[in-house]
């Protein structure tokens, strides 16, 4: 999840002279999104179930004509103090940060997959249960993009560490995992990766000693299981935006590699020339958009600054979702992107 900024602090003089610190501004963020012209659908854990269910029992078609496509987000929506100082303190949640972030002509479909357990996380069962409900009901939504501001971040030295512990012959085939070289070895990480998910139990507890008691088994079956989902949308004609990380150089999100169909959306600088140094970027990656902005109202009478490549992701699918508009399928747009991923570079990948 993305950062917010910290804003200064403003003092106000009083009467006789001594500084009295102002009261901040209280901003909801479900308030700002009211003003907006833009529909936006909120669809709770409990609601997907029986989405779900229903669907099951059901041999009927949802198919309907879309003038307008809408925009999937999946994220957690719980409500909590987001941002407090003595300017202004924020109520709302990172899912509605990201819809405001995706603000635009789609209208929103938004999924909450919030953790019960973790404050401010994403259940894994849930957002399953979400990627299924539009693989399966998508069209009732004319859903033809989804934006997924969640990243599942490993370091390139701990993903060349899995590869030994798949196997050697995994190792030899990927030899050195790099971000220059991950996009020609996708296909043999995924292979190694659905190898250690299959043989994890035995290998947990050589592996979590190698890894400094970080339990990784239970991390890949999850992430394999959403990559998985992430395809079956891709195989429907529905185009899945995924965000590339903080974690700087070096990382990489296993929905990137696991999922090449996806669309993997950087951070820009603020100058938009390359990638910001907090962004994680690597051969996967098929997009940049900034991600130092901020997020406001209809009148922008309330606005508040975010950090972070959970927010460049949701404006670059409002963006896709237009050309969508215009008959581009998803595996045209992947190709588009997957040939024009260099455009915005830092200086050591640019190609040669």
């Amino acid at each position: 999840m993305a950062e917010l900024e910290n804003l200064k602090r403003e003092n106000l003089a009083s009467t006789d002279g001594s500084q009295v610190q102002s009261e901040p501004k209280h901003i909801q963020l479900s308030d700002m999104l009211s003003t907006l012209d833009m529909k936006v659908t909120y669809i709770q854990p409990e609601e997907l179930k029986a989405r779900l269910a229903e669907e099951r029992n059901s041999s009927g078609s949802h198919t309907k004509e879309c003038k307008v496509s809408s925009i999937g987000v999946i994220d957690d929506f719980e409500p909590e103090v987001i941002e407090q100082n003595a300017q202004r303190v924020v109520h709302g949640s990172h899912g509605e940060l990201v819809v405001l972030a995706a603000k635009g002509n789609h209208p929103i479909v938004a999924y909450n997959a919030s953790s019960s357990e973790l404050k401010g996380k994403v259940d894994n069962d849930t957002l399953l249960q979400a990627l299924h409900d539009i693989r399966d009901l998508g069209d009732e939504n004319c859903i033809k993009t989804v934006n997924l501001s969640v990243s599942r971040t490993v370091s390139f030295e701990r993903l060349n560490l899995m590869m030994e512990y798949a196997g050697a012959e995994f190792k030899e085939a990927a030899g050195l995992l790099t971000p220059e070289n991950i996009s020609d070895k996708a296909t043999i990480v995924r292979q190694a990766i659905e190898k250690i998910v299959a043989d994890g139990p035995t290998l947990e507890e050589t592996v979590r000693s190698a890894f400094g008691g970080y339990s990784f088994h239970n991390d890949m079956k999850e992430s394999l299981e959403v990559s998985d989902a992430m395809r079956e949308l891709a195989a429907k004609d529905i185009s899945v935006v995924v965000s590339a990380g903080n974690a700087g150089p070096g990382h990489i999100s296993m929905f990137s590699v696991l999922a090449p169909e996806t669309i993997t959306v950087c951070g820009a600088s603020a100058s938009g020339t390359r990638v910001d140094r907090e962004s994680s970027f690597h051969g996967m990656v098929d997009v940049c958009e900034f991600m130092h902005t901020a997020v406001s109202d209809k009148n922008m009478e309330n606005t508040v600054p975010v950090s972070g490549t959970s927010f460049a992701a949701p404006d670059m699918a409002q963006k896709i979702a237009g050309i969508r508009d215009h008959g581009v399928s998803a595996a045209k747009l992947n190709d588009i992107y997957l040939t024009n991923h260099d455009l915005i570079v830092p200086k050591e990948y640019e190609k040669k």
